[in-house]
């Protein structure tokens, strides 16, 4: 679809701006503005075309390109310039060079966890909530009249 087409000219851009202006001062300044700027026409956009994942939207594809791209100029500035030098790689570092590296067993395990834990008798029971709702929130962590509540079952 078209909206998916421009989403990956807007990742391709996006590297493009990284290879040529490398990480640095402007470079990451550049890519918040462009986060914010898609982030602005994303929220207009979703007046006349609401935001929609299954449909794929343009203004979904606004949304999550300027999400991302915000996210990848955070870690361009926190990696590569707050701390080129630094002897010791923090943890989450590491983490995320694991999930980068393995991103194919990541894809596949975030699908096999929810249906381990749909049918997982110690996860959830049919009082706790129903099947086709497993995922539902306890009624400790939702607020009072909260839209939420509707998942509690009653005592």
């Amino acid at each position: 679809t078209a909206p998916a087409v421009a989403q990956v000219l807007i990742g391709w851009w996006v590297g493009q701006r990284l290879q040529r202006g490398g990480a640095n001062a402007a470079t990451v300044a550049s890519l918040f503005t462009t986060a914010v700027v898609l982030g602005v026409l994303a929220y207009a956009w979703q007046l006349g075309m609401p935001i929609n994942k299954k449909i794929w939207t343009s203004s979904y594809v606004l949304l999550t390109s300027a999400l991302a791209i915000a996210a990848l100029a955070t870690l361009v500035w926190h990696v590569d310039m707050a701390a080129p030098n630094a002897q010791a790689v923090p943890w989450w570092q590491s983490a995320s060079e694991a999930f980068g590296k393995n991103a194919l067993f990541v894809f596949v395990l975030s699908g096999l966890i929810p249906r381990f834990c749909a049918s997982s008798p110690s996860m959830t029971t049919a009082a706790e909530a129903p099947s086709e709702n497993w995922l539902a929130l306890p009624a400790v962590m939702t607020p009072p009249g909260s839209a939420l509540r509707i998942f509690e079952t009653p005592s």
